[in-house]
């Protein structure tokens, strides 16, 4: 198997394709889903719509959250300064509409 590192320092670690093509098979399913929203309606599309739109998110948020390093000072720095600028921007913007 290889192992894929970004730092030659860092220990290396083998990288779990199970997660890998999880995370393929969901990509798939947003798209599939998108696709239903701009088809013509069939019997059935709209079960079809919510099974997927119910599921796919959170597992997605799961994925991701089970392979992060908790770096206190990159959320406040990176994610929380991202997170003011653009729901402050967003805010200003709804309103002028």
């Amino acid at each position: 198997m290889s192992t894929l590192t970004a730092n030659p320092g860092e220990q290396h670690k083998e990288r779990e394709y199970t997660f890998d093509n999880l995370r393929g098979v969901l990509i798939f399913l947003v798209v599939f889903g998108h696709l239903l929203e701009i088809s013509i309606p069939f019997n059935g599309s709209t079960f079809v719509y919510r099974i997927i739109y119910s599921f796919h998110m959170p597992l997605f948020m799961f994925i991701s959250g089970y392979f992060v390093k908790f770096e206190r000072k990159r959320i406040a720095g990176c994610y929380i300064l991202a997170y003011i600028v653009f729901q402050t921007l967003y805010i200003y913007f709804s309103r002028e509409g």
